[in-house]
């Protein structure tokens, strides 16, 4: 008389803890973080930081408030800040352009041109937020 074998059984499915949802102090469930658009921060960073997130960020935040003049939106290319700041690599001023958009001292739109109903170029517009006076005290335009 043969033995019969029994078929290996598969090992059973092991079950994961779920973790339990992130609650208050009352036991309640957290409030949701507020959603930010683009990254933007809601406060705007000091000088220190600026420079400490690009040295060439503040000259050429002074460079755009100079092409700025009174007005608050200005229009340069990267050729023309390069030139005004005396900074030679384009990816340098493109770094400090998008330091300055995060720290919430500009706001950057590429515009198209168009000349008819044909596209020729695009137009790097920029809105320098909080144009004021500087207080060294606080390192912050006020």
């Amino acid at each position: 008389m043969q033995a019969r074998y029994a078929k290996p059984r598969p090992e059973p499915a092991t079950v994961k803890a779920v973790p339990k949802p992130a609650t208050g102090a009352r036991g309640r469930k957290a409030a949701p973080k507020p959603i930010r658009a683009r990254g933007r921060k809601t406060r705007r960073g000091t000088v220190r930081e600026l420079h400490k997130a690009c040295s060439a960020a503040p000259v050429v935040y002074l460079a755009l408030l100079d092409l700025a003049g009174r007005s608050t939106v200005c229009t340069p290319t990267r050729e023309t800040l390069s030139a005004a700041t005396g900074i030679p690599r384009l990816k340098t001023i493109s770094a400090a352009l998008t330091a300055l958009e995060k720290a919430s001292w500009i706001r950057r739109a590429h515009v198209p041109v168009l000349v008819g109903s044909k596209r020729t170029a695009t137009l790097l517009r920029i809105q320098i937020l909080g144009k004021g006076r500087y207080a060294p005290s606080t390192g912050r335009f006020t």
